[in-house]
């Protein structure tokens, strides 16, 4: 897939970045797979510092923050961060990393649609999806086909 455009998903679901990976490749890009916060981090970090470009990142609303030994040692207070941490993600892309909307179009993709996570998503620039009904799965499959083409 050498020259096809780039998604970075964020997501720690094995079911769901298949599905991904299958909607990005059917609509001609090439996806980078992180599965955890930190792992999301590192990509952000290039992102930042120009060693890495994507046509779009998927992140996930909650996921594990590290790999998953680590979360088994700190289940509780992981438990409580996890569940929003796609959000921590893309406002520390936005505000630490300082990723533009223009540099990085960011979408999350999540189960979660509170109206405090999807006010925050939106103040900062960042498109948000649900993945609990088809018209969501249809509505991103759409948004990948547009930042690929």
């Amino acid at each position: 897939m050498r020259g096809s455009k780039q998604v970075l998903i964020i997501d720690d679901s094995v079911e769901h970045v298949d599905d991904l990976r299958e909607t990005i490749r059917a609509c001609g890009g090439e996806p980078v797979v992180a599965i955890n916060a930190a792992e999301g981090r590192r990509h952000l970090a290039a992102i930042a510092d120009g060693l890495e470009t994507y046509a779009l990142a998927i992140i996930d609303v909650m996921m594990a923050l590290t790999s998953l030994e680590e979360v088994h040692k700190l289940e509780q207070a992981v438990n409580e961060d996890s569940k929003r941490i796609g959000v921590t993600l893309c406002r520390e892309a936005r505000e630490h990393y300082h990723i533009s909307p223009q540099t990085l179009d960011i979408v999350c993709f999540s189960i979660r649609d509170d109206a405090d996570i999807v006010d925050e998503l939106e103040a900062l620039g960042v498109r948000h999806i649900s993945k609990v009904t088809r018209r969501g799965w249809s509505e991103l499959h759409e948004y990948v086909k547009n930042a690929l083409s």
